[in-house]
C-alpha cells in the first residue's frame, strides 16, 4: 500500500498452530513506508506515538506498533517556558542522566562582558509542577519566577521535598563564578534542609563547590573560590520537615576572578 494510505482493512490473528485465521475490521490504520527496526515498513496505529513526543515527560496515549523504528519515545521535560530539563550527570551527589536542553540565549547575553545579568539566566528545576497546579498561579510555581527580580514570585516544588530536588541556571556563557544567593525571606519555612552547590561548563560534568548538612537560612549566601562555569545548580539534599515544599523566592549568581573584572552579582 502507498505511504499515508488510510482506510478500513482487516486485522488477522493467526494462532501458533495455524489451524485457523480470524479477521476483524479495524478503521484508520495508517501505513508508512519508513524503515522499521529490521528495515521493513513501519506501521503505527491511530492514536499511537511515532517518533519523539515533545513537551511531556512521557509519551502520548498509545504505543508504537510492533516492528516500528526505534524512534525516541521520550519527550522533553514538562512545565515551563524557560526550557526546564530533567536530570544531569553529576560527579558528586547530584541528579543523574543527561538533560540539558538547548537554551535560547540572546546574542547580547552570549557576547556581553562581566557577570551575566539575571535576565540572561535560563532556569530549570526538578520537580516542576504543571501549570495551574492546585489552582496556584504559575508565578508561585515555575522556575523562571525565581530569577525575575521579584521576591513576591517564586519557584516551588509542588510536593514534599525529600532530598532529590534541584534548581539550575544556564548563564548563557562561561564566566568565573564565586558564589550564589538564594532568598527565601517571603517563604522562610520552605528552605533547604541541606544542600550542595555544583557548577559545570557543559551541563554534563559537574563539580561540587560548596555543601552544607544543616538547614539553610532564609537569606542564603554561599561563596567559593572562583571557578569557570556556565551552569550553576543547587541540590536540595535533605527531607524538609512538616511536609513543606522547597521554594526559591529569588536566585542569583555572583562572579569573581580576572575574567569577571572583580566580584559582581548577576542582577539587572
Amino acid at each position: 500500500m502507498r505511504p499515508g494510505w488510510a482506510g478500513r482493512v482487516p486485522l488477522c490473528l493467526i494462532g501458533l498452530g495455524a489451524v485457523s485465521v480470524h479477521c476483524s475490521p479495524i478503521d484508520d490504520v495508517v501505513f508508512s513506508a519508513g524503515a522499521g527496526s529490521a528495515g521493513g515498513a513501519t506501521s503505527v496505529a491511530s492514536g499511537s506515538v511515532s517518533g519523539a513526543d515533545t513537551g511531556s515527560s512521557s509519551p502520548s496515549a498509545g504505543a508504537a506498533a510492533s516492528g516500528s523504528a526505534a524512534g525516541s519515545m521520550t519527550g522533553g521535560p514538562s512545565g515551563d517556558a524557560s526550557g526546564a530539563a530533567t536530570g544531569s550527570a553529576s560527579t558528586s551527589g547530584g541528579p543523574s542522566g543527561s538533560g540539558i536542553s538547548a537554551a535560547i540565549c540572546p546574542v547580547s547575553c552570549t557576547t556581553a562582558i562581566g557577570c551575566p545579568a539575571q535576565s540572561c539566566y535560563v532556569a530549570s528545576a526538578n520537580p516542576v509542577p504543571p501549570s495551574g497546579f492546585l489552582g496556584i498561579p504559575d508565578n508561585k510555581l515555575l522556575p523562571q519566577y525565581a530569577i525575575d527580580g521579584k521576591l513576591t514570585t517564586r519557584y516551588s516544588t509542588g510536593k514534599h521535598a525529600v532530598g532529590t530536588e534541584w534548581f539550575r541556571v544556564d548563564l548563557c556563557r562561561t564566566v568565573s563564578v564565586d558564589g550564589i544567593s538564594l532568598n527565601d525571606t517571603v517563604d522562610p519555612t520552605n528552605v533547604a534542609a541541606s544542600y550542595n552547590v555544583q557548577v559545570s561548563v557543559d551541563g554534563t560534568t559537574w563539580t561540587q563547590v560548596a555543601a552544607s548538612a544543616t538547614t539553610a537560612p532564609a537569606n542564603l549566601t554561599v561563596t567559593f573560590p572562583p571557578v569557570l562555569a556556565r551552569f550553576v545548580r543547587v541540590n536540595q539534599t535533605g527531607a524538609i520537615p512538616m511536609n513543606d515544599w522547597w521554594s526559591i523566592d529569588e536566585f542569583s549568581v555572583t562572579c569573581g576572578g580576572p575574567s569577571s573584572s572583580g566580584r559582581d552579582a548577576g542582577g539587572d
